[in-house]
């Protein structure tokens, strides 16, 4: 299915535009026309995700990518999600809206539908970048040794702002189970359907963590991927988003995947991966209270702040607990560390 013309596709919504709303994508050149390319095939989840499920969709649809499959997974949502989904009917593979285990199932439940050899997912309120799926296409079609592909992310808050950018990189097995400077974004990453078809699906039994566990089983099996610094994707950053209001139960899960794997470390390297996923809660606990504080005001920020009390009881070092909340209540500004680039 080759659709990059705007005109191919219904109307935007009154008051939308630019990407992917008034602009369209990327045309292919006549030497990309010579490139074999790999079928990609992409896999939405969504659930009551209506307002933005449709921008999702047009940037994936207006990829202008020859070889691809797209299904929407949708969860049984009583918003309008079915209403859009069925707009765009005829230019998906195919879709589904009824009830299901949960993301990671609805996920697995996808992926036994296509046929593609170059998988991925785009959550219900991220967006694809213009091209992005060409120059992912490219890569595998170009590098044989390519078998798992991390692409650079763009975070926004909902309001539209620049969160900040995560560019693709990988540390070590031990600094990604601990989330130490992680730059294995979700949305991000493509791999070919024989890693798929080693390592198997999501677990359905995780929630939170479940894309987190997933990269883990692939460096497990072996599994080294290809970082590129191009953006292809933004991922939308709001209340609703289930980390975010979550993220207790996302802490727990990170925990049962390094449990998971205690017999693959040593003693040592189990103590170290602990004591980074420590400093990443704390720092994920405090960067949100004056991310809050900044955008939003004082009384979002405590908003925030008395919200996530039982996230703040297993915050360490206790200090840090006790400044953030008096920062947020005496002053009402962050600590000059925080910096005008957090700030939006």
């Amino acid at each position: 299915m080759i659709l990059s013309l705007l005109s191919d596709l219904p109307s935007p919504p009154a008051g939308k535009t630019g990407w992917p709303w008034t602009e369209g994508g990327v045309e292919l050149s006549v030497a990309d026309q010579a490139i074999p390319w790999p079928k990609v095939s992409i896999i939405t989840p969504s659930y009551n995700q209506g307002h933005f499920l449709e921008e999702t969709i047009r940037s994936v649809l207006l990829q202008g990518y020859p070889n691809l499959e797209y299904f929407i997974m949708d969860g049984g949502s009583t918003d309008d999600s079915v209403a859009i989904i069925r707009k765009y009917e005829p230019w998906l593979t195919g879709w589904v809206s009824g009830k299901d285990g949960g993301q990671s199932d609805a996920i697995n439940k996808g992926w036994e539908r296509t046929s593609g050899e170059v998988l991925g997912w785009l959550n219900s309120d991220d967006w694809y970048v213009p091209g992005a799926l060409l120059g992912v296409g490219r890569k595998f079609a170009t590098k044989a040794d390519c078998k798992w592909l991390v692409c650079s992310v763009d975070n926004y808050w909902a309001n539209g702002k620049l969160q900040k950018r995560t560019t693709a990189g990988f540390e070590s097995v031990v600094a990604t189970l601990g989330r130490q400077d992680y730059r294995l974004h979700q949305p991000g990453m493509f791999w070919r359907r024989e890693v798929y078809e080693r390592v198997g699906g999501l677990d359905r039994s995780l929630h939170y963590s479940f894309d987190h566990e997933y990269w883990i089983r692939f460096l497990m099996e072996g599994y080294r991927p290809i970082c590129v610094d191009e953006v292809v994707v933004n991922f939308r950053l709001h209340e609703q988003s289930k980390t975010q209001s979550n993220l207790r139960k996302a802490q727990v899960e990170d925990r049962v995947v390094l449990s998971r794997c205690h017999d693959r470390l040593t003693r040592a390297e189990i103590a170290e991966v602990a004591g980074l996923l420590d400093v990443y809660e704390a720092g994920y606990w405090v960067d949100n209270a004056y991310l809050s504080l900044v955008q939003e005001g004082r009384a979002a920020a405590l908003a925030y702040l008395a919200k996530t009390l039982n996230v703040a009881r297993h915050v360490r070092p206790k200090k840090l607990v006790l400044g953030t909340w008096l920062r947020v209540l005496l002053t009402g500004k962050p600590p000059a560390w925080f910096g005008r680039g957090n700030q939006g």
